[in-house]
């Protein structure tokens, strides 16, 4: 037991040495190459496998990639972290379940979730918009999980999905980092093309900067300057202009490119962007109600947003420190310098990058998601778009539980998560199931899923990802979007609702 916490603690602090498939070894990457046509170009495809066309579809598509983070992710995250907290002499399974992911139509949940997780795993109760458009506009079949390191499995075939929940565009230099840095941005472009011959008529979508943004966030200094988080946003945005051009350069013929949202507007900043209840602050508490205009009056209700009564009903409290001004700020500046890198690239290619703008579009997709929700226009307060629908996660290893409240998937958790698997393994266990559920749980442990506390009612799953209504309304983004792309030759790359 001692050797192996030992193991897991060197993932934890130190970079994962994981065994190369040959041909897909990193290489040297030159981002910022004096001819855009050159970028990407340096990509080994000798070991390319050249995969079947998808079915037949009325745009003559001839296949459809997923590239990102937890927006698209069809997977990826299960199939990724599996291979990384894999150690030599015990495997790690790794799935996603409660409300994260959806199940096969076969699956028996009484017996199946709890030891095994949903059968497909994303960061939305259902199937993410990049899924939802390739499944159902261009009749891809159900995408399998590839990343860099991926080894050839049975079929002798790579998977279509290369996104993965935590995966950002720049390096972080953290435990998230050693563990997720194979899946950076760039580092998917560069599997892709390693491992697929692409055709005349082959379609990527793009998800990605949400984490970028959030990394960028922990470096607020209200003392003094710093410098970290321009770093992070120059070399994601260097790593974003850099995998546009090269999966251009390799073949690809059209990119959708999903922009983050607003960041300010996530509840994992709620509390610093809103005001928040405090139990134990009772001036604050007299002008703090709910979202339904009632006094909150207990402990559980400490740290959800305070709203104010107006005519057209309740609106949250917005603070005005400087941190609120530097989220804000941070997530707009991230955003224009995208736009700027889609402007140039389309200059070269015309018809080659169409974004998703789910940052300037924030408010036109949460109007969608209510519409798509059948929230009318009376009970529009009912619809809770400032906080998350799940305030805990149960982490099962062999069936071993824990419980952890207010889960996100970062650094401080990823820890637990590590103990958690070496806890749960002995000399004598070469496997071990690891399952996070996502749960919501009211007050006294009742949970209750109607009326006002409907998953339907609510814009966010977690503290950061989104529930599925919205992916249906960026998936009928997708097809607008992409329709104007294929159409329009006259295209600065900036989409819009």
């Amino acid at each position: 037991m001692k050797k192996l916490l030992v193991a897991f603690m060197s993932i934890s602090f130190f970079a994962v040495s994981v065994s190369q498939l040959i041909g897909c070894k990193k290489p040297t990457s030159n981002f910022n190459d004096e001819d855009p046509f050159k970028i990407g170009l340096e990509i080994d495809k000798s070991n390319a496998i050249k995969d079947s066309d998808i079915a037949k579809n009325e745009y003559s598509v001839t296949n459809y990639f997923i590239l990102g983070d937890n927006f698209s992710d069809a997977n990826g995250t299960s199939k990724y972290l599996s291979n990384k907290l894999s150690l030599k002499n015990m495997k790690v399974n790794l799935s996603l379940g409660g409300k994260y992911g959806y199940a096969n139509k076969n699956q028996d949940l009484n017996n199946y979730q709890k030891a095994y997780g949903n059968d497909n795993s994303s960061f939305t109760n259902g199937k993410s918009a990049a899924l939802q458009f390739g499944e159902e506009v261009l009749k891809m079949n159900d995408p399998k999980a590839s990343y860099l390191n991926y080894k050839l499995d049975k079929d002798q075939s790579y998977g279509t999905n290369y996104a993965v929940g935590g995966a950002s565009a720049s390096n972080i230099e953290n435990l998230m980092g050693n563990i997720m840095n194979d899946a950076t941005i760039d580092n998917q472009v560069k599997a892709l093309v390693q491992q697929h011959v692409i055709k005349n008529n082959d379609v990527v979508s793009i998800s990605i900067g949400q984490n970028d943004l959030l990394s960028m966030l922990k470096f607020y200094d209200p003392y003094k300057l710093n410098e970290t988080p321009t770093k992070i946003m120059n070399d994601a945005i260097t790593k974003i202009r850099y995998s546009l051009f090269a999966l251009l350069n390799n073949g690809i013929k059209h990119i959708l490119f999903i922009t983050p949202p607003p960041v300010s507007l996530l509840p994992i900043n709620a509390e610093k962007v809103y005001k928040t209840f405090s139990y134990q602050d009772e001036n604050l508490n007299e002008s703090c109600l709910s979202i339904e205009g009632n006094p909150y009056s207990n402990k559980d209700d400490d740290g959800k947003v305070c709203y104010s009564k107006t005519n057209a009903g309740q609106v949250p409290i917005n603070k005005r420190t400087n941190e609120a001004i530097f989220i804000s700020e941070t997530s707009k500046e991230f955003n224009l310098k995208i736009e700027n890198v889609v402007k140039e690239v389309v200059k070269y290619y015309p018809q080659g990058v169409r974004t998703i703008n789910f940052y300037k579009d924030f408010n036109y997709f949460i109007n969608e998601s209510q519409k798509i929700s059948n929230i009318s226009n009376i009970a529009l307060n009912a619809y809770n778009q400032y906080e998350n629908f799940t305030n805990y996660a149960t982490i099962d290893a062999n069936e071993n539980n824990s419980v952890i409240y207010d889960f996100d998937f970062d650094e401080d958790n990823l820890k637990k998560i590590i103990n958690i698997i070496a806890n749960a393994a002995n000399s004598s266990i070469d496997l071990v199931n690891l399952v996070i559920s996502i749960q919501r749980d009211n007050n006294n442990n009742q949970t209750s899923e109607v009326g006002n506390n409907s998953i339907d009612n609510f814009l966010f799953l977690d503290k950061k990802n989104f529930t599925n209504s919205l992916h249906q309304s960026i998936k009928k983004q997708l097809v607008k979007e992409f329709n104007k792309q294929i159409t329009n030759n006259e295209n600065n790359g900036i989409g819009g609702s």
